[in-house]
């Protein structure tokens, strides 16, 4: 959800300044996440706490989870091995969904 759609949802008058400080806030604490659209602009979500990667539909927007768990810890690994340390990382996956393919 963009941080617009949020201020639309609420029932309060609220700046969309406010919202994206919020959003961001929240998304800095990993209590949401981050998807970018195809125009680059942040679509907020929850998810779950277990590792995972979103794939976005380039067509309708749908995004899931993807569990990565695996691939976390081998991306961590190869990264520490280099001297790196406080490792983040985002892979952002898009595609067709099947619903519209």
């Amino acid at each position: 959800m963009s941080s617009s759609a949020v201020q639309n949802r609420t029932r309060m008058e609220i700046s969309l300044a406010t919202v994206y400080r919020h959003l961001t806030s929240l998304h800095e604490a990993g209590a949401i996440h981050a998807v970018y659209g195809p125009e680059g602009e942040a679509l907020y979500r929850r998810c779950g706490r277990a590792p995972h990667h979103h794939v976005r539909c380039r067509s309708c927007g749908r995004t899931d989870e993807i569990e990565a768990s695996a691939e976390h810890h081998s991306l961590a690994r190869a990264a520490r091995n280099r001297s790196f340390r406080d490792i983040r990382f985002t892979i952002e996956l898009d595609g067709i969904c099947g619903a519209c393919s």
